[in-house]
């Protein structure tokens, strides 16, 4: 006998599969430029933000500080980005994207879009609406 569960518990279900499914498919795909998913999300958004901070990075990120630090440490060790200390607060370092970390960017962003291409059959408009849709639920949630 199968136990059917709410529409609500099948759409969280649902959705952490597809997340998990993604990030390991992602992983796999950037694996060649030697870098993670979540190093390339990071590296987005130093890019749209240069000199922002660990605490900026954390809280668009979702993430403890510790782990951004230890993030942010290790593309540094790569050359992918560069830390400066800010001069407003020398206990703050200010955190930028290098031409290295640029073109890894961009290497693995395409790479990425290529295989989500792929996966949906080069059906940007269906993506288009589950995007509409995601956008939405998050609205939702934040909202409630």
């Amino acid at each position: 006998m199968k136990l059917e569960l709410p529409v609500e518990i099948e759409f969280v279900k649902r959705l952490t599969e597809v997340h998990w499914a993604f990030q390991t498919k992602a992983n796999n795909v950037l694996h060649k430029f030697g870098v993670t998913a979540e190093q390339v999300k990071m590296l987005s958004i130093i890019k749209s933000s240069p000199g922002c901070d660990q605490k900026f990075l954390a809280e668009q990120t979702k993430k403890v500080k510790s782990a951004v630090t230890q993030m942010v440490r290790k593309m540094g060790e790569e050359g992918l980005v560069a830390r400066t200390t800010s001069s407003e607060d020398a206990r703050t370092n200010q955190i930028y994207i290098t031409e290295k970390g640029e073109s890894l960017l961009k290497k693995g962003s395409e790479e990425l879009v290529m295989t989500m291409r792929k996966i949906m059959d080069n059906d940007t408009a269906e993506l288009k609406k589950m995007v509409t849709i995601l956008d939405d639920i998050s609205k939702k949630i934040v909202n409630k």
